[in-house]
C-alpha cells in the first residue's frame, strides 16, 4: 500500500481542527460560562462555589487539550515527506562503513558473517560504498583475503580506518602507520585514497602526511557540509541535523531518524549525503539490518538517489585540468 504522505498530512490537521472545537464545545465548559455569567450578580458565595467546582474541570479539559494537541503535534513531525522540488532531482548518497573489529575481542569471530550482510545488503540496492579497512595494532582487515577480494569484486572502494592518532608522539610514528597501511593495501594492488581517524580525532600533522602520500579524501569531521582543506583535500564531513543548540542527529544508524535526517536537510537544499556505520553495528542491534534495508528502499522511492564510493567524490570536484572546483561556502 502506497502511503500518500499529504493526505496524512491534511487529515492530521481535520483532526487537530475537530478535536480542539470538540473539546471547547465540551458540557463542562459551556456550562462553566454560562452559570458564571448568569450568577455573578447573585450572592458572592454562591459565585465562589461554582467557580471552585468547575474551574477544576476546565482545568483538567484544559490540560487534556494540550497533552491531545502535544500528540497529534508528534504524529505530524513524525510524517516524513520529501522536499519540494522536481521529483527527478538527484540527491548523492555517500555510504562508508568503517570495516573494523568492533568495541570488544568477542566481536572478531562476527567479522566474515556481518560483513558478508552488508555485501548483500548493498548488492539488493545496487549500493557502491567505501569500506574503510582498520589496519593497526588492533586488528589488520586486510589478512581476511576472502573478504578483502569479496569487497572488491563487488565495486566497492577500500580506503583506511585508523584509531591510535592520539598515542603518537613522533612524526615518524605517523609516517609509520601510513606506509604500514599503504603495503598491505598494495598486496591487493589498492591504491588507498580516502581516510577516517577512529572517534573523529584526526590532526593537521596527520593530515599533511595523508596528503604527502597520495590520500585524496579524509572524512574525519563530523559535522559540516564538503569542503577542501588547505592541503587540496577534500573533507567528506559526517552528514547530520541541527535540532536546537546542543542536539545533533546523525547519519550513522545509531538511530532511527536516518529519513527525516535526509529529508529535513534535502529542504534546506542539501544534495550530497555522508552515511556511515560499522558492519558489526548489525551484530548489536539485531533488527538493524532490517532498518537499513528499508531507509535505503525510502531513498529509492522518494528520490532519485546515485550511490557513489568517496573517490567518485574526489573526482566529481575536480575538473579534468586539475582545478578543486568550489563546491560549498567553507572552500578555503
Amino acid at each position: 500500500m502506497i502511503i500518500d504522505p499529504i493526505k496524512i498530512y491534511e487529515k492530521v490537521k481535520h483532526i487537530v481542527r475537530e478535536g480542539f472545537l470538540h473539546i471547547l464545545s465540551c458540557p463542562t465548559i459551556k456550562c462553566f460560562y454560562s452559570r458564571y455569567f448568569k450568577e455573578k450578580h447573585k450572592k458572592q458565595k454562591r459565585c465562589e462555589n461554582i467557580m471552585s467546582v468547575d474551574t477544576k474541570r476546565v482545568c483538567l479539559d484544559s490540560i487534556k487539550l494540550i497533552l491531545s494537541l502535544l500528540v497529534i503535534g508528534v504524529m505530524a513531525s513524525s510524517i516524513q515527506t520529501p522536499g519540494h522540488r522536481e521529483p527527478n532531482f538527484s540527491i548523492i548518497m555517500i555510504v562508508t562503513v568503517d570495516w573494523e573489529v568492533g568495541n570488544e575481542d568477542a566481536l572478531m569471530h562476527t567479522i566474515p558473517d556481518s560483513t558478508r550482510a552488508v555485501l548483500t545488503l548493498f548488492r539488493k540496492h545496487d549500493i557502491k560504498a567505501t569500506f574503510l579497512a582498520e589496519c593497526d595494532s588492533i586488528v589488520n582487515m586486510f589478512e581476511y583475503e576472502d573478504l578483502v577480494n569479496e569487497i572488491l569484486a563487488d565495486g566497492h572502494e577500500i580506503g583506511f580506518h585508523f584509531h591510535l592518532i592520539r598515542w603518537l608522539q613522533t612524526e615518524t610514528q605517523m609516517k609509520t602507520s601510513i606506509e604500514y597501511a599503504k603495503e598491505e593495501a598494495g598486496r591487493y594492488n589498492i591504491d588507498l585514497k580516502s581516510f577516517r581517524a577512529g572517534c573523529f580525532e584526526i590532526t593537521p600533522k596527520y593530515l599533511e602526511l595523508l596528503k604527502e602520500a597520495g590520500f585524496q579524501v579524509d572524512l574525519s569531521e563530523r559535522e559540516g557540509t564538503p569542503y577542501w582543506l588547505d592541503n587540496r583535500m577534500l573533507e567528506l564531513p559526517l552528514t547530520h541535523l541541527k535540532k536546537w543548540r546542543f542536539l545533533n542527529y546523525y547519519l550513522d544508524f545509531y538511530n532511527r531518524d536516518m529519513e527525516k535526517i535526509v529529508n529535513e536537510k534535502y529542504k534546506d537544499g542539501a544534495d550530497i549525503f555522508v552515511l556511515y556505520f560499522h558492519q558489526w553495528n548489525i551484530v548489536e542491534d539485531k533488527k538493524l539490518l532490517d532498518y537499513m534495508d528499508n531507509f535505503f528502499e525510502h531513498i529509492e522511492k522518494n528520490y532519485n538517489v546515485k550511490y557513489i564510493t568517496c573517490e567518485e567524490a574526489y573526482q566529481m570536484f575536480y575538473t579534468d585540468e586539475g582545478n578543486n572546483v568550489s563546491i560549498s561556502h567553507d572552500d578555503p
